[in-house]
C-alpha cells in the first residue's frame, strides 16, 4: 500500500498517512505482544499470567476476531450489492 501511495506523495500527502499509521500500529502491537510474552514466561519476573487473566485474554481476543468478522462481513455484503446493481 506504501508502495503504491509513493507516486502521489508530493500531490497528496494523506495518501500515504492511513498506510503508514496502519504499519506503525501493527509494530507496536507486535512488539506489546512480545513484551507480554516474554515477561509471561520469564520465571524471575514478578508478571505472571494467572488462569483468570489467560481466560479474559481469551475472551478478548475472541471479541476482537468477531467484531472484524462481522466488519469484513458487512463490507463485503455491501460491495456485493453495490456492484450487482
Amino acid at each position: 500500500m506504501l508502495a503504491g501511495a509513493q507516486q502521489y506523495a508530493f500531490s497528496n500527502q494523506f495518501v500515504a498517512l492511513v498506510p503508514g499509521v496502519v504499519v506503525a500500529a501493527a509494530v507496536f502491537a507486535f512488539n506489546l505482544l512480545g513484551e507480554g510474552a516474554r515477561a509471561a514466561t520469564d520465571p524471575f519476573s514478578a508478571v505472571s499470567l494467572s488462569p483468570r487473566a489467560v481466560g479474559a485474554l481469551g475472551r478478548g481476543i475472541l471479541a476482537v476476531t468477531l467484531l472484524g468478522a462481522l466488519f469484513f462481513g458487512v463490507v463485503q455484503a455491501r460491495s456485493d450489492r453495490t456492484v450487482h446493481r
